[in-house]
C-alpha cells in the first residue's frame, strides 16, 4: 500500500511540475505576441494621425 502511495505521490508531483512549467512559458511568451500586436497597432494609429497632420 506504501508503494502505491509513493508512486501516487510521484505522479502527482510531477503533475503539478509540468503544470506550473507550462504556466510559466504561457505567462512569458503569451504577452510577447501580444506586446508585439499591441506595439504594431500602436505604430499604425501613430503613423495614421501623422499622415493627417502631415496633409
Amino acid at each position: 500500500m506504501k508503494n502505491v502511495l509513493c508512486v501516487l505521490a510521484e505522479e502527482l508531483l510531477n503533475y503539478v511540475m509540468v503544470l506550473l512549467i507550462w504556466q510559466l512559458i504561457l505567462t512569458i511568451f503569451i504577452p510577447l505576441p501580444l506586446m508585439v500586436i499591441l506595439l504594431i497597432l500602436l505604430g499604425i494609429v501613430y503613423a495614421f494621425f501623422w499622415i493627417i497632420s502631415g496633409d
